[in-house]
């Protein structure tokens, strides 16, 4: 089977997530993993870590925790097996000073044994549920991520951190609505995980 986006979206999570680690899918995880969390990743040195746990604990809407590292350990073993974060997700933007630095598809070679990894929870991991209740998702029927917008409401800052929320947009069908969603909680969804992006700051 060829690791394409449209083949990858019946395969298993191990299939998905072995196409990532060989850097042979490098592309958005949207439709991918069903029934499995997805998250994002922020993964910056420990001096900084303290801070932006503050953050995500004033922030639980925006940046919703779902798993911590510990410090300079790659394998994020909470969240379920043989998990490296250095080759685990799809692409990763790498910041200095702040500033986008370059991106990539694997931070090995720029690892240290002080980084701390962040897992922020990701509306990827709802979207199978609306495809079961009769939804269509146009991004995920058209290969492409979800939309994604600053709004003008300020998160509570803590240290360093702090700025305004982001959100995205899902879009449907109109009248796309055939019954009421009931959210089953984070214990329906089973450990495992596919991470969809990173942001590293060094």
């Amino acid at each position: 089977m060829s690791n394409t986006y449209s083949n990858l979206k019946t395969a298993s999570l191990d299939q998905v997530r072995l196409a990532i680690r060989s850097g042979q899918y490098r592309s958005h995880t949207a439709g991918l993993g069903q029934g499995y969390l997805q998250s994002n990743l922020a993964i910056m040195p420990q001096e900084y870590a303290l801070d932006f746990m503050r953050f995500c604990q004033r922030n639980p809407k925006p940046c919703p925790v779902t798993g911590v590292s510990d410090t300079g350990n790659p394998m994020m073993f909470t969240m379920g097996r043989d998990i490296d974060i250095r080759t685990d997700v799809p692409a990763y933007n790498v910041y200095r000073n702040g500033r986008l630095d370059h991106d990539c598809t694997d931070i090995s070679d720029i690892w240290t044994d002080d980084l701390v990894v962040f897992a922020l929870g990701c509306s990827f991991t709802f979207e199978h549920a609306l495809i079961r209740a009769g939804f269509s998702m146009w991004h995920i029927d058209h290969d492409l991520t979800v939309p994604m917008f600053r709004s003008n409401i300020d998160t509570v800052p803590a240290g360093r951190f702090g700025d305004k929320w982001s959100y995205l947009c899902a879009l449907s069908q109109p009248n796309a609505c055939p019954r009421r969603l009931k959210y089953r909680g984070s214990s329906h969804w089973r450990m495992g995980h596919l991470f969809i992006g990173a942001i590293l700051q060094i």
